[in-house]
């Protein structure tokens, strides 16, 4: 522990006291360990418990440190992560994350590649010194970080390390919601003891539970713990001991309604975003709308373009009304992802940045898979015709025939068409890093 010079939190919360409280029992002066937090109250309470450092804000807690542990929110970790990273671009500390739910390659996209990051999943018990953590990091994270990580989450759990990212989703089911659904059945075994007038029955299985129910109980270490809930009424004979369980389930099950919602309003939003920018590229490329593929997206593009076309009137060739479309409902996705995401729409940069990178990246998205027909049905039925290949010849045909001039073919094979697919991957790869 005394190798650690300054370790940083941002966030005080819970999991970050709970940290603070394990990793000072085990050896950790206290005077190495700086905390950044919006809430003064959260920074007050652990000054006064712990005696440790406190600072202004994220960039001056991280500054000179060798370990930073993220305890934010989910939904806060990416504007936290995209405001620190600059302030990490030098020292390059180990970043651990207790957030759940925020994957690797998300945080690795935010702070950049050069910065190792770990990512944990702690389990609620470990607020009181017992819980259980999942740690995942991938092999270029190195030996030394991944014992340091280790080192400060085993000062309140013990500690797991996944394979593979995806049973971070076990470790999150198992350790982290089960839990949940055991102290739910405590809770009706001691509302049906007390309903009965024989609470002493409840006793001595409480007793051994004790200091494992003591997480679920708010306390002044815990300020923005949530309430416990109050133990319902249940009859065990005639209801039984599932009525509290099944509330827990029917929350989930909401939460899942609602990702649901989500992924189908995104999707239908894509795909009408995929039908204007293809009609402008069509219109681009002067493509024949009497091929079926070019008149169906036409047919349903119209209901738009052709109300706009009364007050936008084309300038020159550019069709300006299928422009401002396809803007629109660009914008329309970028603020309903935003909104879902629960970011700011009112944030001018965030927004523009996203709706170019989504408008970009389908493009790019668009050209991949077309160069990908174009190339099968070229080995398949060179020279021959079908649905769609002279389409995809009109789309793919403007952007291969100045490579060929450059790279002309070898031989009889036509290279161009791999070489731009590469030129798009190589594209699609440093988008990722403006998202």
């Amino acid at each position: 522990m005394n190798n650690i010079r300054r370790l940083a939190f941002i966030g005080g919360g819970n999991m970050a006291a709970a940290l603070i409280g394990g990793l000072t029992k085990r050896g950790l002066s206290n005077e190495r360990v700086v905390v950044a937090d919006p809430n003064p109250e959260q920074l007050q309470r652990l000054v006064r418990d712990y005696g440790v450092r406190t600072a202004a804000d994220n960039a001056s807690a991280v500054k000179g440190a060798e370990v930073v542990v993220l305890a934010v929110k989910p939904q806060q970790m990416r504007t936290v992560a995209l405001n620190l990273a600059p302030h990490l671009a030098e020292t390059h500390p180990l970043l651990i994350s207790v957030a759940a739910g925020i994957p690797h390659a998300a945080l690795a996209r935010w702070f950049g590649p050069k910065i190792p990051v770990i990512r944990t999943m702690p389990n609620r018990p470990a607020l009181n010194g017992f819980g259980a953590t999942g740690l995942f990091a991938p092999a270029s994270v190195g030996a030394a970080n991944r014992a340091l990580a280790e080192m400060i989450m085993a000062a309140v759990s013990a500690t797991v390390w996944v394979e593979h990212e995806s049973q971070m989703d076990t470790v999150t089911a198992l350790s982290g919601s089960g839990p949940a659904y055991f102290f739910l059945f405590m809770e009706a075994l001691e509302a049906a003891a007390h309903e009965r007038g024989r609470s002493r029955f409840w006793m001595p299985p409480a007793f051994v539970l004790s200091s494992l129910m003591r997480w679920r109980q708010p306390t002044a270490a815990q300020p923005n713990s949530p309430p416990s809930t109050a133990p319902p009424r249940i009859d065990m004979i005639s209801v039984g001991v599932v009525s509290t369980p099944l509330k827990g389930g029917a929350k989930r099950l909401e939460i899942s309604a609602m990702e649901a919602i989500k992924f189908v309003v995104d999707t239908l939003l894509w795909l009408l975003m995929l039908a204007f920018v293809l009609r402008l590229l069509f219109q681009w490329v002067r493509a024949d709308f009497r091929d079926p593929l070019a008149d169906a997206i036409v047919r349903a593009t119209n209901w738009l373009i052709l109300p706009l076309r009364r007050v936008l009137p084309p300038i020159g060739k550019l069709d300006t009304a299928t422009v401002v479309a396809m803007l629109a409902v660009a914008s329309l996705r970028s603020s309903a992802a935003m909104a879902m995401a629960g970011e700011s729409v009112g944030d001018a940069g965030l927004f523009l940045r996203i709706t170019i990178v989504n408008l970009a990246e389908l493009v790019l998205y668009i050209y991949l898979f077309a160069l990908l027909l174009y190339a099968l049905t070229s080995f398949v039925s060179p020279g021959g015709y079908a649905p769609g290949v002279r389409l995809l010849s009109r789309l793919c045909e403007p952007i291969l025939k100045p490579v060929r001039r450059i790279i002309p073919p070898i031989g009889q094979i036509d290279f161009s068409v791999l070489w731009v697919s590469i030129a798009i991957g190589a594209l699609l790869r440093l988008l990722v890093l403006l998202r």
